[in-house]
């Protein structure tokens, strides 16, 4: 098998890796991402399209649970995968010294961007944007405030005002893209 990976990927063994973990996502487990999330506006009520439950219950998954998934996957099997947020859009990165790149996991299969392309996919983002979190790996602390808040805007949309205002109160206190602190 590393014999044939010549034939994909730039022939770099991460790459190759990565080919082989979304494949096998995609078709052992029948991952694909949820059309109708994109379809439509924004729903954040329906907490399947912002936690991992919607994706491992078969609906399909977002730019927010896919990179979740492949992340949780990728770090069991030791490969240095980081979340990153550009706006409005959450990639993974797979970054060690000696190499570097960027995935956008909603995609059908591997699918390798440049930051260039999320600096600009949905909303361009500005050029303080990177100072505020955006198109860096997130640390574990940043990936749970970012967890947090997607079950607080869930929890804000159903009117629980109380359960919300907590995980709203957590997220201030670590730190996720666009705030203002970093850790």
């Amino acid at each position: 098998m590393r014999r044939d990976r010549q034939r994909y990927l730039n022939d770099t063994e991460a790459r190759f890796r990565m080919l082989v973990l979304v494949t096998l996502v995609m078709q052992e487990l029948g991952v694909r991402y949820n059309q109708k999330f994109m379809a439509g506006d924004f729903d954040a009520r329906d907490s399947g399209n912002l936690l991992l439950h919607g994706i491992l219950t078969g609906r399909g998954g977002t730019c927010v649970t896919m990179p979740v998934l492949y992340a949780a996957i990728g770090r069991r099997l030791g490969y240095p995968l980081f979340l990153c947020y550009s706006n409005a859009h959450v990639f993974l990165r797979w970054e060690q010294p000696a190499e570097r790149f960027n995935m956008d996991a909603t995609a059908w299969g591997f699918l390798e961007e440049s930051d260039e392309y999320f600096r600009n996919f949905v909303c361009p983002l500005r050029k303080s944007d990177t100072t505020r979190g955006y198109l860096t790996n997130l640390t574990p602390r940043q990936e749970l405030a970012c967890l947090l808040a997607q079950r607080g805007r869930c929890l804000l949309d159903h009117l629980r005002f109380a359960e919300s205002a907590k995980h709203f109160m957590q997220v201030h206190c670590g730190s996720s893209p666009g705030s203002s602190e970093t850790s």
